[in-house]
């Protein structure tokens, strides 16, 4: 509490140790929020390194959003491979999403369009995927995919545009 109240930078080393070092995940988890909160972006490495490392969903999922939080676009070739990962619980699959949401990085693109087109993929992380390309403009990238998806994932695509009020890549698809 009083590291987030007086903002101490200088502790950053003393969180990442600790977070490295307790086996308690429910501490762990707070020490990210921590990390978060101020805004410690020298922790970006390590938080890459932790979450390699580490096994808990809930922490998983925490270093995530704190990636996200923190603007780490060194994490996209991690949350790639993350996504990519057949056992990967879907929550983690969300969470990993958000953060691509959140770093607006049109380099994404291909690989998302990769995780719409794997059989395997979650079919709830596909909606979500649809939503993020979207956002990210790729519509290039989902018209050239249109063909390849499965009918109900070309339904949910075919919505999305005409509730965006985009016509010109709906002529396309017709």
């Amino acid at each position: 509490l009083y590291l987030r109240e007086h903002h101490a930078k200088e502790a950053v080393p003393l969180l990442l140790d600790m977070l490295l070092n307790d086996p308690e995940p429910t501490i762990r988890i707070g020490l990210i929020k921590t990390l978060t909160e101020l805004d410690a972006r020298e922790s970006i490495p390590y938080l890459l390194d932790f979450m390699k490392l580490e096994s808990e969903l809930n922490v998983q999922i925490a270093t995530l959003s704190a990636l996200g939080h923190l603007q780490a676009k060194e994490a996209i070739p991690l949350i790639m491979v993350l996504l990519k990962q057949p056992e990967m619980p879907e929550l983690l699959g969300k969470m990993a999403l958000w953060v691509l949401q959140q770093l607006k990085q049109r380099v994404v693109c291909h690989d998302l369009v990769s995780c719409l087109l794997l059989p395997s993929f979650p079919a709830p992380l596909k909606q979500i995927v649809i939503t993020v390309l979207l956002d990210l403009q790729a519509m290039e990238e989902l018209i050239v995919a249109f063909p390849q998806l499965d009918p109900p994932l070309q339904q949910i695509l075919f919505t999305h545009l005409s509730e965006r009020d985009i016509h010109e890549p709906m002529s396309t698809l017709m």
